[in-house]
């Protein structure tokens, strides 16, 4: 089993050009509670002008935590260069798609905790459906895989 979540390139961008160590930040601009089991591969699904997969990583844990804290502990491992940037972005995805109210001055936000990332460069990133998988456009959040055809 394995699941691909959807990504901003931004943060896909920024982490491939500018490698972290320690647990990558795969964040949510609000809470949810996936059920991933730690060990499991993860891949990073890039939203649009791409639409391809862009790597992977290893699941280890999922956390909430507000913006101060996940700036605190994972600093440029959130996938963003400042933390201006960093509640910029959550403010502006939270604000497009959130049903629930939010703290806008410091937002509780999900971390997906993930390691041992790999970022596949722009002409090696794959089309979900070169590689037998379906993925339709209508998923913002991610889909698992049981087995691949």
């Amino acid at each position: 089993m394995f699941t691909l979540g959807v990504t901003d390139p931004r943060w896909y961008r920024f982490l491939m050009e500018n490698p972290q160590s320690g647990p990558l930040n795969f964040w949510t601009p609000t809470p949810w509670k996936p059920k991933f089991a730690p060990g499991m591969s993860f891949g990073f699904m890039v939203k649009s002008p791409y639409r391809k997969v862009g790597g992977f990583g290893t699941f280890r844990t999922y956390e909430e935590m507000d913006v101060n804290e996940a700036w605190a502990r994972f600093r440029l491992a959130n996938g963003v260069p400042s933390e201006s940037e960093f509640r910029t972005r959550i403010i502006e995805f939270a604000s497009r798609r959130s049903i629930a109210p939010y703290d806008a001055a410091n937002p509780h936000i999900g971390c997906i905790l993930l390691d041992d990332c790999v970022f596949f460069p722009e002409n090696q990133m794959v089309r979900p459906e070169d590689i037998d998988l379906d993925f339709p456009k209508e998923i913002v959040k991610y889909k698992r895989f049981f087995q691949v055809t």
